[in-house]
């Protein structure tokens, strides 16, 4: 054959073979490498003591049960503990109903806070109580679970105490929920559309009518025929807080504040007035959205509602889980915090789409009971994770907070004196000023400004020995000053010693205290 009809033919076939290859599609790019989730800290307070310079921790109080509340302070860059301005405090596990993950978080919000060298500015801190009822905690083993601290209460006003709690029938380690066969009970077995065996409340509206009662496993050991209705439970200490206390109900306590853990968190507020933000982990829910007036969610001043409003627009949205707002509970810290200590309060509810811990929601499947002692027709269940759950880290819960923890230390209130005038003749000095807040944070709220929840800022003048005030007041007491706020026009006179220094000075409860001097002609 001609060698150029080969070579031609060769050329043919490679660009028939290149254009094929062209025409072929490309296989998909791989995706995206998904970078793994922040690891939650993983330790105790003194872990935390004993890893970062700047965290210390100290035992606030001893819980009913004699457990300690560890208290976690994180300080500021460089701050030193008695020379703070501002702090906030973050309080977690209020509730014996709740799920553990709240401790967890708040103990890796410390920990990253701690990390940070400018998370949190000088001569400010942030105090973490990660877990306020450690009663509670201790109790709770696999779906175990007590509302409230070690406080023996007769909840069925029976004369005697916790006579009649859960029992581990079947002897499988577990306290797992029972349901009983009864026509007069509150909730409803039946099936969805899909034939799907169902357990919810009983609603007769819907058709659903109550086929069962549902009840913790045991036995009715006080022959009274009811089931663990006087067992371990305590005082539920969200519940024991001062604002719309709920009396004569045995699991909100006897009285407001009766609890050690209550008294704990209040004398703490109440002797550290620089503490001007409270953050709560657990069940109320206000960063997604401020909830409606009523009921006990007494409604806040104007100027209050407009501040949250802002606020909340500074915190990250966090995992993309749904949550509806959520107003704190009567006898809540949340409510105690607004309108008896006037302070800012944030409630935050971390749990995402997971119920609380143990919840009968989560029970997919039910056996026969069949052991003595038991309720005739009994079956029990344990729940199971819903099949998302993988899907929900509380690590990315943490970073949004600890931002909006810092933005609020930064954005704090801030005194300072402007437009200072002075003038005189010899042994006259006239000084004019005004006292500005040049931070986001009012002094005050409004609600603490109109209960008188807090100290106001003072301003006083302070004198030379031998000088006098001519003119103006020794003392103004100003309530409170917005963020970007001024005061009236202070205007002193002071006749004194010509050379002798006078002194304006301003001290807020969370501001620290300013200085403006002048000096007599």
């Amino acid at each position: 054959m001609n060698a150029r009809l080969v070579l031609s033919a060769s050329l043919v076939l490679a660009v028939a073979a290149s254009a094929g290859a062209q025409d072929a599609p490309k296989p998909p790019a791989p995706p995206p490498p998904v970078p793994a989730p922040p690891k939650l800290f993983d330790g105790s307070p003194a872990d935390l003591a004993a890893k970062f310079r700047n965290v210390s921790v100290r035992d606030l109080a001893r819980s009913r049960g004699g457990r300690p509340l560890v208290l976690v302070t994180v300080l500021g860059k460089d701050a030193k503990e008695g020379e703070l301005d501002w702090e906030a405090l973050v309080v977690a596990g209020l509730s014996g109903n709740r799920d553990r993950g709240d401790t967890r978080l708040a103990l890796d919000l410390a920990a990253r806070l701690a990390e940070s060298a400018d998370a949190i500015p000088p001569r400010c801190a942030v105090r973490v109580l990660a877990d306020a009822s450690p009663d509670a905690t201790a109790y709770a083993r696999g779906v175990r679970r007590a509302a409230g601290n070690d406080l023996a209460v007769d909840e069925d006003q029976d004369g005697d105490t916790d006579e009649d709690g859960p029992d581990d029938l079947d002897g499988d380690g577990t306290i797992s929920w029972m349901r009983i066969p009864d026509p007069a009970g509150d909730q409803h077995a039946g099936k969805n559309d899909k034939g799907e065996p169902t357990f919810e409340s009983a609603d007769t509206a819907k058709g659903k009518q109550p086929t069962h009662r549902l009840v913790r496993e045991g036995k009715d050991d006080d022959g009274d025929g009811a089931w663990n209705e006087d067992g371990p439970g305590g005082v539920d200490i969200a519940r024991n807080f001062t604002w719309r206390f709920e009396e004569h109900v045995p699991l909100c306590g006897r009285w407001p504040a009766s609890e050690p853990e209550t008294r704990a968190l209040l004398d703490l507020l109440l002797a550290d007035e620089r503490i001007a933000v409270v953050y709560e982990l657990g069940d109320a829910e206000t960063i997604q959205g401020l909830p409606g007036w009523g009921g006990a969610w007494t409604q806040l001043p104007d100027p209050d509602v407009a501040l949250l409003n802002g606020l909340r627009e500074m915190h990250g949205a966090g995992p993309k889980v749904p949550r509806e707002a959520k107003a704190p509970g009567a006898g809540s810290l949340g409510l105690a915090t607004f309108h008896h200590l006037g302070r800012l309060w944030f409630g935050r509810r971390p749990l995402g789409t997971l119920p609380p811990l143990g919840s009968a929601s989560m029970v997919k499947t039910w056996r026969p009971l069949a052991a003595a002692g038991a309720p005739q027709g009994a079956e029990l269940g344990d729940p199971e994770p819903p099949a998302n759950a993988a899907d929900y880290d509380l690590a990315a819960e943490s970073a949004p907070i600890v931002k909006f923890l810092s933005d609020l230390a930064k954005a704090r209130a801030r005194l300072e004196f402007r437009g200072v005038e002075t003038s005189g003749a010899a042994g006259v000095l006239t000084i004019k000023a005004k006292l500005v807040n040049a931070g986001r944070l009012p002094t005050h709220t409004q609600r603490g400004a109109d209960v008188k929840g807090r100290r106001p800022v003072n301003v006083r003048v302070r004198l030379p020995e031998g000088a006098s005030l001519v003119a103006g007041k020794p003392l103004v007491q100003i309530e409170r000053l917005a963020g970007g706020a001024e005061s009236e026009p202070l205007v002193y006179v002071v006749r004194g010693a010509s050379g002798a220094k006078v002194t304006i000075e301003a001290t807020g409860p969370d501001t620290g205290t300013v200085t403006s001097e002048a000096v007599i002609p």
